[in-house]
């Protein structure tokens, strides 16, 4: 089964923990609500149980590019990854422990836009 869903905005990056007064708490990344929405609307019937490979590609805004090119800046990929590795827990797979497959590309291209896909591995 290869679930894949689009929504308009870019993740922001996993922050890291921060310590309060008297405690440590994790700040939330940008866009998670608005990823969240659209992992729900792609959601089986039934959660995925099996390994997993997971594509994901985010395209930046550039407004002097004519063509898509690959974005070498921050924010760093692992962290966007790992935002939407989060997101999609407990919506599409059970844990994010389940993805044995990733590959991930971060553009500058037309318009802000994640695709993100997901399938079993056999």
């Amino acid at each position: 089964m290869k679930i894949s869903f689009t929504f308009d905005g870019v993740p922001g990056p996993k922050p890291r923990p921060r310590i309060g007064k008297s405690h440590i708490y994790s700040p939330k990344a940008k866009n998670v609500d608005t990823l969240k929405f659209a992992a729900w609307r792609a959601r089986p019937q039934k959660l995925l149980t099996g390994p997993l490979r997971m594509t994901l590609y985010v395209y930046y805004k550039s407004p002097n590019r004519k063509r898509i090119i690959y974005k070498s800046s921050r924010p760093d990929i692992d962290n966007i990854l790992k935002t939407v590795m989060d997101a999609c827990r407990g919506l599409i797979y059970k844990d994010d422990a389940q993805i044995a497959c990733c590959k991930a590309e971060k553009n500058w291209g037309f318009d802000n836009k994640t695709i993100v896909e997901i399938e079993e591995i056999e």
